[in-house]
């Protein structure tokens, strides 16, 4: 009976030492692991800062008026530009024939339009990232970039003198940080100028990438000028709805916004400036089109428009003499704007190509491809699991240790057991 509990009691030391050990070497692992994962984590991070945005092969771009032409000459790597590209733009005096040039390097990564907005002043549309714009602003006579930002839906108007656009902001943040504020630079004023809050006779603020503008919605930034949005949540933030922003007139500016579930047509009236503007809302109601009552639609309402409501026509007709044996195709929508680059832009957002592919689709079968009409496919989602450290060592303890030292017991009792009786 001594001898039997000798043997037991030595097996028993033996496990808890091995138990013990375990636990110990767990530990470090953990501690090593997590050390580990946080340099990663640490070097990915710095990787990512420095990464430059891959844009698509830089179109040649142009822009043309009465005195000047304005066109993107060369573009070079620059390792110093936070954009990791140095543009260089030619300018061509029409009346007295000379010509000049000006560089930017700064964010931009790539060039997207040229817009002569007076005949001193150049409007250089770019991408910083696939969802955020930038702007530079150039004085064409002395070459030199007067302002720069970042924004989103940038809107130059038809006279060129005003540039809507929305304030840029973080993808995924709070809500007061991403609703939509609608902002308004005056091309005809200072940089200062075009800033709140303010000193007409100094650049204060000016670094400032994003909050720069004259706040025109929502009505509380419009009257108390101010760029931080008032939303608290979800519900209360406004959302661009429209395909972009919209020059009814030189001075009238027109977009939708949604705002606690509801949609708006907003109308900004510019006549006496930027810092004058005046906002009007109008609710868009959908009994003008659909007579809704308790939730169902009356097709016998006066207010229903009868359809078929045609919004595009896809028209294909037989040809004659040597084109007969190709039929002549066309597509006909009613609007462009689908297109656009402000659509566009969206769909990226919201990660929706509808539009993308009609647009691609239109064109393969207006040019008799078949084969290249399809679908494209959805993107990946990335659904990561946040593991902490703590969790990773009872779980290591767990399947590791406990779970297999509890088998080896039982195993090592049961084979005593039986070896004794």
């Amino acid at each position: 009976m001594n001898k039997i509990k000798r043997v037991v009691s030595l097996n028993l030391k033996w496990l808890l030492g091995i138990v013990v050990a375990l636990v110990v070497l767990t530990v470090f692992l953990v501690k090593t692991s997590s050390f580990t994962a946080s340099f990663s984590r640490t070097s990915e991070q710095t990787k990512k800062v420095g990464e430059p945005f891959k844009q698509e092969p830089q179109a040649k771009l142009s822009a043309e008026s009465k005195e000047l032409a304005v066109s993107l000459k060369t573009v070079t790597p620059c390792d110093d530009c936070a954009g990791k590209a140095s543009f260089t733009f030619l300018v061509t005096n029409k009346l007295f024939g000379t010509a000049s040039t000006f560089t930017i390097q700064n964010e931009t990564a790539q060039i997207d339009a040229i817009s002569l907005a007076t005949p001193t002043r150049a409007v250089v549309f770019g991408s910083v990232s696939p969802t955020m714009r930038s702007i530079n602003i150039v004085n064409t006579e002395t070459g030199s970039v007067i302002d720069y930002f970042h924004c989103n839906f940038p809107s130059l108007s038809k006279d060129g003198r005003f540039l809507a656009y929305v304030k840029s902001a973080p993808r995924f943040s709070a809500a007061e940080q991403w609703s939509h504020v609608y902002l308004v630079y005056d091309l005809a004023a200072s940089s200062a100028q075009n800033r709140v809050l303010r000193s007409d006779s100094s650049d204060e603020g000016l670094e400032d990438r994003t909050s720069v503008g004259i706040p025109v919605y929502p009505g509380e930034n419009l009257k108390r000028r101010v760029y931080k949005s008032s939303a608290r949540d979800e519900s209360q933030a406004h959302v661009l709805a429209s395909d972009g922003l919209f020059w009814i007139q030189d001075n009238r500016l027109a977009f939708v916004d949604r705002w606690n579930k509801v949609n708006r047509l907003i109308l900004v009236d510019l006549r006496y400036g930027a810092d004058q503007a005046k906002s009007k809302t109008l609710p868009l109601d959908t009994t003008e089109i659909v007579d809704i009552k308790n939730g169902e639609s009356t097709l016998d309402s006066p207010k229903n428009i009868k359809g078929p409501i045609g919004l595009g026509y896809a028209v294909e007709k037989a040809g004659e003499g040597e084109a007969a044996k190709k039929p002549l195709r066309a597509v006909v929508l009613g609007d462009s704007d689908f297109a656009g680059n402000g659509a566009m832009q969206q769909m990226a957002v919201r990660g929706a190509p509808g539009n993308i592919d009609l647009f691609k689709n239109s064109v393969a079968w207006a040019a008799g491809a078949k084969e290249k009409i399809g679908i494209s496919p959805k993107s990946a989602e990335h659904h990561p699991i946040t593991v902490t450290d703590g969790s990773v060592l009872g779980i290591f303890l767990g399947t590791g240790c406990f779970l297999p030292g509890g088998i080896l017991g039982a195993g090592i009792f049961v084979w005593l057991r039986r070896r004794h009786r």
